[in-house]
């Protein structure tokens, strides 16, 4: 079994192989904690029997064109014994993306279910895979666009009463999509855990004709590849590193995420037991990301705000920083129903090993 751990590692970076398309779906900066929305094999990968999850992020709110996400999961697991499976789960979620006050609204309704099993006789090395099926929704509000021939003279503005002469096709149009994922954990030893995950989201190709233009003009959503690498160490009692790192590719844009969480815990008993985790990260020509991740017993919460550095950071200037200025603010809040706390012990590690 010592050669698992590479051939996995290959067989995910297999999954990111792609085509080039010309837009990218949906981001969140705490991808790490929207398991389903990202990979389908996170579905019901958790604690206890169940979880339900609330996200909401609210980006450039001082434009005149702010960029929201609202994100909504339930999920479920099940322990069973078939031909080495161990545990199943089932997930659904919705997912709203509204950008400029529904200029173009994206809504995803999906549906999932995982298994995972262990590699080994000493249950280190677990493999979880995942599918998961959906429908995709888009819909363009072409009365929010203006052109010149509706340019008013007289009022010095632009008169949305005036026909602009374009015409527009399938301003709703209705998709079916297919994703694929899987996460491999390996067990390092009692205090570390590295956790690999990789994801193919949209396998069916859509063609997006939202006007009359040319097909070779037409914008096309096509596959989408998300890799994630993640390691839980326990550096003290009651403090663990979390480095992660997260990259997501749909064409020509692309994305990565690189920073960690610092967890921090006080030393009474699990049951009440509370966690606070800051976290720094960073998006790759893009932003520096702040959080805190908060936990006690079956509820977490977790906000993080994202402070643009990129050629917009000039637009920052003009305007409040914070919620209403140009960066990102993200809201997340999860309940874990019959909660069950699983540490580092969970996995039975030889003691020459650690």
């Amino acid at each position: 079994m010592q050669h698992i751990g590479i051939r996995l590692l290959i067989a995910a970076f297999g999954l990111l192989i792609q085509t080039f398309v010309k837009a990218q779906d949906y981001t969140f900066s705490q991808s790490g904690l929207l398991g389903m929305a990202f990979n389908p094999s996170q579905a019901g990968r958790h604690p206890g029997d169940a979880k339900a999850t609330l996200a909401h992020r609210s980006q450039w709110l001082a434009a005149d064109l702010p960029y929201q996400s609202t994100f909504l999961s339930f999920e479920w697991n099940k322990p069973v014994r078939f031909k080495g499976w161990e545990n199943v789960g089932l997930g659904a979620l919705v997912l709203d993306d509204n950008l400029g006050q529904g200029i173009l609204r994206n809504t995803w309704i999906q549906g999932g279910a995982s298994a995972s099993r262990f590699l080994d006789a000493g249950r280190r090395h677990e493999l979880r895979v995942g599918v998961g099926i959906g429908l995709s929704t888009r819909k363009l509000n072409n009365n929010s666009f203006l052109f010149e021939n509706q340019f008013n003279t007289d009022l010095n503005d632009f008169d949305t009463g005036l026909n602009s002469g374009e015409i527009f096709d399938g301003q709703r149009q209705v998709y079916f999509q297919l994703h694929t994922g899987l996460t491999y954990q390996f067990a390092i030893s009692h205090r570390a855990v590295l956790e690999l995950q990789a994801a193919t989201m949209g396998l069916n190709k859509r063609s997006d004709r939202l006007s009359q233009l040319p097909e070779s003009q037409s914008a096309y959503q096509k596959i989408r590849t998300v890799f994630s690498a993640s390691l839980r160490y326990a550096l003290l009692p009651g403090f663990s590193l979390e480095p992660y790192m997260f990259h997501n590719r749909q064409g020509r844009a692309s994305e990565w995420v690189v920073g960690s969480w610092f967890s921090f815990s006080n030393k009474s008993n699990s049951k009440q037991r509370i966690y606070v985790a800051p976290g720094v990260f960073v998006r790759t020509n893009d932003a520096f990301i702040g959080g805190v991740r908060f936990q006690y017993q079956a509820i977490q919460a977790t906000v993080t705000y994202d402070a643009t550095y990129s050629k917009v950071n000039n637009a920052n200037i003009r305007y409040i920083s914070g919620t209403g200025g140009l960066g990102s603010m993200e809201l997340s809040l999860v309940y874990l129903l019959n909660y069950r706390f699983r540490g580092y012990s969970r996995y039975p590690v030889p003691c020459q090993t650690i």
